[in-house]
């Protein structure tokens, strides 16, 4: 399978078609011509209180070239843009600006994910199980599909357009014969939407007519249908005769944290296989739970005064939460996400990516694109955790000024310092470093240090030390403390061996001391970094903030020993912002499931 490579560049149809075959991600991609999308694009224009209109989502949407029509189209307001891709290769290169809410349409939730408009230029050989799937799913105002010819001779299509009232009208007529990807297929373009807006109580009440024209459609009378109402009536069909207004009452739902079978789980496997095994248990569970409603009398509801709106809501609440829940767990436990985030950016960018997530398919496949976008908005942050890192142990105890610094810092330049523009500058950090409360760290009521707290300390101090080019493997992270109470006076050591290449991280090498942690009953603790430690993370600083030019000023400045100068030499070449790629992340067992 292709791993994206976070390259946003844009190729030509053909060099993507031959990328596609050579990954084995071809999954008929035919790219969708400049006459279609132009006549889609313009029936949208064409629409009532077009310029509402603020969303739209392309299933099948292979190199985005659809939305990104819809981006710079005249007349429309578009500011939601979402995507649904089963090649990672497409996804790979969207704009920034283009939402992943799936891989796989046919286990994607798009009922959950309303917009105004949904596009869809389905698979030839798959095009009427796939219209049916996404007629019966679909939460938009307009719904455009290219499908062949035949598909007025469609019962399935038919069918799903009855049962949801919805009428289909051809826009336009077209084929792909010299198309960027030619095919022998002549093809509809049609409009589906509401059989309201065919009505003349449409049309005289609430009609949108502008300068004597009829608009087909409208984006600001019709209410979008909610595909789960009618999914829920066919999955309860005893409840039909629910009332909808009668109000209900309920205790609070309870349940078990999934947090200790996760955390569990990732202790004895690294696979998504099996996160997505226990995920799918849950969801039956919950489903199953909610479908023993329907062995109940409606009438018994009526008499307990239970809105049926509020139990299709809380399902689906329940559902997207649950999504949410496990995509907070993978981005939390998953190891090449947390060999390379601290908690402190993992909180960060699991909120970048939260307000989607309760609404992707938690899937392997959609976790693999999901890491693959984590990782782009780790490479971001590198800089940014390892200077956070130099700060918060900066202190006038802790600095050793730059041979040209003569400048003496006060306690309050560090402590009331809030830009960081403003922060005092060239200077190193000691190798021990003194600090009240150093990482948030306290004692509790016991007078110990929780061992949770401390392992995550310790995991994030490991994370600084591979961004700063320690060759530090990934299962060094403290975890051995995660259930220990640590004592006043305890000194926590964090060791290593060294690797010699990133290939060689298991061959048994001598321990070596990485850093080690002295915690005292006043709060106070004494952080001991390595002095190879300190030597790369002063440099990296050094380099990063523009601070010294080249590994002989550095040595200057920093008053490095005239016997320690080739060796110093050495690690300022090789201590530089490490970007990472996919290929960084692969654990065996991850693609198994894709």
């Amino acid at each position: 399978m292709y791993l994206p490579n976070s390259n946003n560049e844009t190729i030509g149809t053909a060099a993507t078609i031959k990328e596609l075959k050579a990954s084995n991600d071809d999954y008929e991609w035919y790219p969708t011509t400049e006459k279609i999308i132009k006549a889609v694009i313009d029936d949208v224009s064409n629409a009532g209180r077009a310029a509402r209109a603020n969303s739209v989502l392309d299933i099948g949407a292979g190199d985005s070239r659809v939305l990104e029509a819809f981006k710079s189209a005249d007349g429309l307001s578009l500011m939601r843009f979402y995507g649904i891709e089963k090649a990672p290769s497409h996804v790979a290169r969207w704009s920034g600006d283009i939402t992943f809410v799936g891989g796989d349409f046919y286990e994607s939730d798009i009922a959950n994910k309303e917009v105004d408009i949904i596009f869809s230029n389905p698979p030839y050989l798959d095009y009427e199980r796939w219209s049916e799937q996404l007629i019966k799913s679909a939460y938009a105002t307009v719904i455009y599909l290219v499908l062949p010819k035949r598909w007025t001779n469609s019962e399935r299509i038919q069918a799903a357009l009855k049962s949801r009232n919805l009428v289909a009208d051809v826009i336009m007529s077209d084929d792909f014969l010299s198309a960027d990807r030619k095919a022998r297929a002549e093809v509809d373009v049609i409009r589906i939407t509401s059989k309201a807006f065919k009505e003349e109580s449409y049309k005289t009440s609430y009609g949108t007519r502008e300068v004597g024209e009829d608009k087909p459609f409208s984006f600001d009378w019709y209410e979008n249908a909610d595909p789960m109402n009618m999914w829920f009536d066919e999955a309860f069909p005893n409840l039909a005769d629910l009332d909808s207004k009668d109000d209900y009452k309920t205790g609070q739902q309870k349940r078990d944290s999934i947090d200790d079978r996760i955390y569990q789980l990732f202790k004895t496997t690294n696979t998504i296989d099996d996160l997505v095994s226990l995920y799918q248990i849950e969801a039956d569970e919950v489903l199953s739970n909610y479908k023993t409603l329907n062995n109940l009398d409606a009438k018994l509801f009526i008499e307990l005064n239970i809105n049926l709106d509020t139990i299709k809501n809380t399902l689906k609440e329940r559902m997207s939460s649950l999504r949410a829940e496990y995509w907070s767990a993978f981005i939390r436990n998953y190891k090449p996400i947390t060999n390379r985030l601290t908690r402190a950016y993992q909180d960060k960018i699991y909120k970048e990516l939260i307000d989607n997530a309760r609404n992707i398919s938690f899937n392997a496949i959609n976790a693999l694109i999901i890491t693959e976008m984590v990782i782009k908005l780790a490479n971001q942050y590198n800089e940014d955790q390892v200077k956070d890192f130099f700060y918060d142990l900066s202190n006038p105890k802790s600095v050793l000024l730059y041979k040209s610094n003569q400048k003496v810092f006060s306690n309050q330049e560090w402590r009331y310092c809030k830009d960081p523009a403003d922060r005092p500058s060239r200077y190193k950090l000691d190798y021990r470093i003194v600090q009240h409360r150093m990482f948030g760290l306290s004692t509790g009521y016991s007078s110990t240090y929780q061992g949770y707290q401390v392992a995550r300390v310790l995991s994030d101090i490991c994370i600084i030390a591979r961004l700063v080019g320690m060759k530090v493997p990934s299962w060094c992270n403290g975890s051995e403390y995660e259930h220990s109470r640590i004592n006043p006076g305890e000194r926590v050591t964090v060791n290593y061996h060294k690797a010699s290449d990133d290939n060689d991280f298991f061959v048994q090498r001598e321990e070596q001391e990485l850093f080690a942690i002295k915690f005292f009953a006043n709060g106070n603790q004494h952080l001991f970094m390595s002095k190879e430690f300190a030597l790369r993370l002063n440099i990296y600083i050094g380099k990063l903030l523009g601070w010294v030019m080249s590994a002989e000023e550095a040595a200057d400045e920093m008053a490095v020993k005239k016997s320690d100068k080739q060796e110093f030499y050495t690690v300022f070449n090789e201590t530089q912002v490490k970007q990472i790629t996919f290929s960084d992340t692969a654990v065996a067992g991850f693609l198994t499931a894709v």
